[in-house]
Formats: structure tokens, sequence, C-alpha cells
């Protein structure tokens, strides 16, 4: 096993504008990725980067508080240790949550390691089970008429699976998929998010509605900590759920599993706190023989890129989406577009995460 003795560690906040506002159910409206990169080096001269995305709504921390606990608790505890991809998980798991601080550290690690052994990321997770990712895109919340539109741009573009913003209320809701439905024809896989906007029974009516229309799945129907509701939902209904937001941590995964609360598990490295606890993830999902989602928020091209190197190596991750970062951004301080063309992300196969970055861009003091 290959152990680094870490000498030096940065967190950098940096603001990547958007084209236009994520509306999601309530009210949330995303116009900047406010997020943080860490840079660690170790004692031979080697360099790595990960990306964190703190959202009080999905991992309860701000910006700030990720940086206050990176440089006073989390760096000087990491200074000079012995790190392997072995012990970095028990050395993270001493400090409990901060998962959006977490992660940037936890996916530096890896880039470092993959880099240090001369191959891309997705070797040291195991090697290639896939080398293409068939790309699925988010369609904002807005009026029925105007996501129609949305959803008709995007599969133009050669994409197979759309994910509704839902969770406005029950008319609008059925209206907006039947909607969408009608226009896009039944060839064309659609999911809805509402973003935890709605309740157990209002879920359970306005689902049974949908039933007709052919959804893939339903995600995150209500509250995140309600796991005894999405497994109501789910036994009432015959739309498949799956969890995101409730899918925070593997011990949070685990309770979902063993309750047979859902039907997927949408994985986020910058949710659940990076590759390691994603890996942990997958595997109590394959155990109880729930697939996954590859996830992908409103963030930078690093963390999209890391979520690729991750996706390819697990063959229990059987649905993407790449639907926020890569289209949304105005700019963006990496080029993993290029991965990018007629609908499918492909595999990147440079040293460690193996994107070029110009941080400097989207620095903010």
């Amino acid at each position: 096993m290959i152990f680094m003795k870490i000498i030096e560690a940065e967190a950098i906040s940096i603001d990547i504008p958007i084209k236009a506002p994520l509306r999601v159910s309530g009210g949330v409206n995303l116009d900047f990725s406010k997020d943080i990169i860490v840079r660690i080096t170790d004692d031979k001269g080697n360099t790595g980067y990960g990306e964190g995305a703190p959202r009080i709504r999905i991992t309860g921390e701000t910006r700030k508080e990720c940086l206050s606990f990176l440089n006073n608790e989390l760096f000087p505890n990491l200074k000079g240790e012995e790190i392997s991809i072995g012990n970095i998980s028990s050395i993270l798991d001493e400090f409990p949550g901060h998962h959006a601080a977490k992660a940037p550290v936890d996916m530096a690690v890896y880039d470092i390691m993959s880099k240090s052994m001369g191959v891309p990321l997705y070797r040291l997770l195991g090697g290639a089970v896939r080398t293409k990712l068939p790309v699925a895109r988010s369609v904002s919340l807005n009026i029925p008429e105007v996501m129609k539109k949305e959803a008709l741009d995007i599969i133009s573009e050669g994409i197979y699976r759309i994910k509704l913003k839902v969770g406005v209320n029950r008319d609008q809701d059925i209206e907006t998929v039947r909607t969408v439905r009608e226009v896009v024809g039944k060839d064309i896989d659609i999911n809805i998010d509402a973003n935890q906007g709605w309740q157990v029974g209002e879920a359970i009516d306005i689902l049974r509605e949908l039933e007709p229309y052919g959804i893939l799945f339903c995600e995150q129907p209500i509250q995140k900590d309600d796991i005894d509701g999405l497994k109501e939902i789910r036994e009432k209904t015959g739309v498949k759920i799956m969890a995101d937001e409730s899918a925070y941590s593997p011990e949070k995964v685990l309770e979902l599993v063993s309750k047979r609360a859902v039907d997927c598990v949408n994985i986020k490295l910058e949710k659940c706190g990076g590759i390691t606890p994603a890996v942990q993830i997958s595997s109590i999902c394959n155990a109880g023989g729930i697939p996954c989602q590859l996830g992908d928020a409103v963030t930078g091209g690093l963390n999209t890129a890391a979520g690729i190197h991750f996706a390819c190596s697990n063959s229990n991750v059987q649905y993407f989406e790449f639907g926020c970062g890569p289209f949304m951004r105005v700019r963006d301080f990496t080029d993993v577009g290029r991965y990018y063309s007629e609908g499918v992300i492909r595999i990147i196969n440079e040293k460690g995460i193996g994107i070029n970055m110009d941080i400097d861009s989207v620095r903010i003091q």
C-alpha cells in the first residue's frame, strides 16, 4: 500500500456563475456554485485537488463553516500524518458530519495517489467497467409550457433521459409531467424530482395520478429524514422511488436499504463526503440489490470529473446524471467539457483526476 505524508493543505473559495438560476421546490434558486477547492501537497512534491459544494439544505454546511473546519480542525490533524487510501476514511471519520468539507480532502487524496502511481483515478478504483456514460439532464422548475420547451431542447441534443423538477402543487406537477410526456413521446425516460417538496399523503396521491405517464423514478418526494414515509410511498404507488437528500451517509443508506424504503440511491460525491463513502454506499446498495445513480449537482468541473471516474469504475452505478454542472456553467475552471459529445461523456484516461484547471479564474478572496 502506498503512503504519503501531507506537508501542505489549502482551502480555496471559488464562485462559478451559471447560465440561468436552477429552480427547485421550496423557492430555492441557485445562480452561483459557491464551492471550495482543496489542494494538498505531499513530501515528494506531488499535488492533489478536490472540490466540495456546501449547501445548507443538503449538507447543512455553509462555505464559511467549511473553511473554518478545514483550517482550524482538519488540516492541522492531517499535516505530517502518513495517509493512504486504506486509512483516509478512518482519519476523516474522527470528525463526524462535515461532509461538504471532507469531500474535497478525500478526493484530493485519491487524486494525488493515482498521480503518484501514474494511472487514471478509475484504475485506482478497480478499473473500468464502462468507458461511456449516457447523460441525463435536469429541467428547471417553471410553468409547464416553459419546461416543455426546455425538455425538447435537451432531447434535440441526443439525450434520452430527462429529470423534471416538481414539487410546486398537485395540479401543476401533474400538468407538467403530462405536457412533457405528450411532446417527448414514450421513448424518452422521465424522472421527476420533488426535492423534498411534498408530504407523504400528497406524494402518494400525485404519484398515483402520474403512473400512466411512465415515470422511471421519483426522486426525493418528501423530507430527507422521513425514511418510513419513503417506504410508505414506495409500497402504496407504482412509481419507483429514488433517495437523494436522504442518502447523505453510508449509515443513512444502510437504513434505507434495510427498510426497503427506496428502489434506487442517488450518490453525490459532494453530499456524502467524497469517493470513499461513495464506494461504501454503492457496496451497501449492491448487497441489498438496489442500484445507484451518480448524481450531478451545480458544481465545478473538478467534482464532475471525479464523478466520471467513480461511475466508470463501479458496476452498481447504473444511472448517470450530468444535467447541472457541465451544461449550466457560464464558464468553468476545468476542461472536463471536452469529454462530452452527442449525449455521452467519455472516460478520462489522464493520470489522477486528469483534467486541466485554471483555479485563479474563479477564485475569490
